[in-house]
């Protein structure tokens, strides 16, 4: 989370509800606050002091991909059996993670994808470029690499992480390659 005074807790919250409704208590919602110049980290801290399931981190920022890489190690610490990341920013509906959720059995690596993006012109072309780079480089294609809404198993993104560098920029889409390079996405 960066500067998302304006929808956190309400995000926080939906995600907590939905949270209760598949799993009641056994989850837990891990939120990165990665340096925010606004309240988001004293919104979180507030939500936590009632909502024991919230884990806020605060950290510097650093980035998209430093805070990513945060989440997914605070996330891995709490020994779960997956791990569902998503960004705070209010673009996804809590109520689609079932869709990822009863998928869990078909891949250790699910990535969802946008059919419709209401990103800026030039992120679509963007995308559309790194999704040829990638077909290129790597010989795989993938609809989505970056997509901030995916379900893996928490053994898998162990192994993953293992194998990416300490300081990668933008390690979504390198998970998102290591995965389709061992048939899972």
């Amino acid at each position: 989370a960066y500067n998302e005074e304006s929808c956190i807790e309400s995000v926080v919250d939906a995600w907590i509800i939905e949270g209760k409704r598949l799993f009641s208590d056994d989850f837990r919602l891990v939120v990165v606050n990665d340096g925010s110049k606004d309240r988001t980290g004293a919104i979180l801290d507030q939500i936590a002091s009632r909502e024991k399931l919230l884990i806020p981190v605060h950290q510097t920022n650093g980035g998209h991909g430093v805070a990513l890489m945060t989440a997914y190690r605070k996330a891995l610490d709490l020994s779960p059996a997956y791990v569902f990341h998503t960004d705070s920013d209010d673009q996804f509906l809590p109520k689609d993670f079932q869709m990822l959720w009863e998928r869990r059995d078909q891949s250790k690596f699910i990535l969802a994808y946008r059919k419709k993006r209401s990103d800026a012109f030039h992120r679509l072309v963007i995308t559309r470029i790194l999704n040829l780079f990638l077909f290129l480089s790597f010989g795989c294609w993938i609809k989505d690499s970056n997509v901030p809404y995916r379900l893996i198993e928490a053994q898998y993104l162990r192994q993953l992480l293992e194998a990416l560098p300490e300081n990668i920029f933008a390690p979504n889409i390198f998970l998102s390659v290591l995965a389709a390079k061992h048939g899972q996405n």
